[in-house]
Formats: structure tokens, sequence, C-alpha cells
């Protein structure tokens, strides 16, 4: 141990080189009071325990950028497409229902009415994840939301008015009033 190049370190008690921490000019000494490994470890933990900040700093930021300097932020996009392609993926494939959710809204918004994911979500168990019409269940299929009576003749956005279909059975049914229910 040499106190001119080594320090202690605040997370593991070790004493270490003081190339191995990071710098912090708050410190006296100007360096971190953890080595890099240590506080990049609290940084990890931090961030999992906090991912809903993280997330909500982030979007403001982008959202900053794009404010700021939309030609540089969509410059950006286009040189990164293919880490925005593969974030957008990952984002979708965990959020499914959330968008299915906000699509089926988007697409009844003119026939008045919302359905829930917690509303589809109730309707789906009450009927044991079963498709009415071909009786197959989840996770065989995917259920999808089906109008009992459809919304181009006149049908409203509404739990009542849907039933869960498996997609060919939907499909088939297409914008025929059928109640499987």
């Amino acid at each position: 141990m040499n106190i001119l190049t080594d320090k202690r370190c605040y997370g593991c008690g070790k004493w270490k080189n003081k190339k191995e921490f990071g710098k912090n000019k708050r410190n006296k000494d100007g360096i971190h009071s953890q080595c890099k490994k240590c506080h990049n470890n609290d940084a990890y933990k931090w961030k999992n325990a906090n991912i809903e900040k993280v997330r909500k700093v982030n979007r403001e930021s982008n959202h900053k950028l794009y404010i700021a300097n939309p030609q540089k932020y969509h410059e950006w996009r286009r040189a990164n497409s293919e880490k925005v392609s593969e974030y957008n993926h990952q984002y979708y494939s965990i959020n499914k229902e959330k968008f299915a959710e906000k699509t089926a809204n988007r697409r009844a918004k003119c026939n008045g009415g919302i359905v829930t994911a917690e509303q589809w979500e109730t309707l789906k168990r009450k009927y044991n994840y079963t498709c009415l019409r071909c009786k197959k269940r989840e996770p065989e299929i995917a259920l999808t939301r089906d109008h009992v009576l459809p919304l181009e003749f006149g049908g409203l956005h509404v739990i009542e008015n849907i039933q869960p279909l498996c997609k060919s059975c939907n499909s088939w049914k297409h914008t025929k009033h059928i109640d499987y229910r």
C-alpha cells in the first residue's frame, strides 16, 4: 500500500491503485470514493430499482433533443436505424397487450367507448381463454377482440359488444353479425 498511488475503495473496502477510480470534482482528492467496478455495480442496481425514473428522463432528453434540433435527431435515427429498430421490436414484444388496446381504441374512437386491458383480460378469463367459435384455447392460439355488432354497422367499442375469437375465426366472421356468446 502506497498512500500516494493507492486509495481504499468505500464499496469493497480494498486498497486499489488510484487509476482504478473515476474522477469526481466534488471530492477533495478529485477521485470517486468507490472504484469503477463498485460504482458501476451500484449504478446498475439503482437503475434497475428506478427503471420508471430512468425511462422518464430518457424520454424527456430525447424530446428536448428533437425540439432543439429535429434535423440532427432524424440524422441520428437514420444512422442508428438497426439499434432503433431492435429497441422498438423489444419494446413491442414486451408490451403487446398495451399496443393492442391502444390500436383498438384508436380505430374505434369514432364509434365511442373504450375497452381497457383489464376489461379484456376479465372477458378472456370469463370464457376460460377459449375462442368461442372453434373452442381452441390460449396459448395454442392468440385471442383477438371481435365486435359482435361490427363497428361498420354502428356497433360500439364497449366490452359488452366484444367477444374473444382467434385470428382465423375473427377473419372468417369478417363483418357478419354473429354472437357466439
